[in-house]
């Protein structure tokens, strides 16, 4: 299916429920040497709460699914990705957890901080800022 570069929920949320990504390999060499290290794993995405389950299948076909916790944006939430991620990160400090690492592919990855160090990767999909 062809969409130009459109958007169309009911086809994402089809490609989501497979759980058929491919792997980005050196993301799961970055997950994988955590787990060596005993460094507990969150994926904070802004994927809905709706797709949590072909999520989940997708972490473990790809190798990932020991992970402390994946956090997804409700269903009904119409915020920006960069709040929610924002909240979130915010949220866990408050709880004590040290974000030693934030990696994404957007600037809304990273926006009002709550990270030691943030680690962009490219995206081709994505304009550069």
């Amino acid at each position: 299916v062809s969409l130009d570069f459109g958007h169309s929920s009911a086809t994402w949320s089809a490609w989501v429920a497979k759980g058929e990504a491919p792997v980005i390999e050196p993301v799961r060499e970055v997950y994988r040497a955590c787990r060596r290290l005993d460094i507990d794993v969150i994926f904070l995405t802004g994927r809905r709460e709706r797709d949590r389950a072909g999520t989940e299948k997708n972490l473990q076909a790809i190798d990932c699914g020991q992970y402390a916790a994946l956090i997804c944006k409700s269903d009904t939430d119409r915020g920006t990705s960069a709040a929610f991620k924002t909240a979130v990160r915010k949220r866990l400090t408050a709880e004590g957890c040290v974000i030693i690492a934030n990696i994404g592919d957007q600037e809304s990855d990273f926006a009002g901080g709550f990270a030691e160090r943030t680690f962009r990767l490219p995206a081709p999909f994505y304009l550069s800022e």
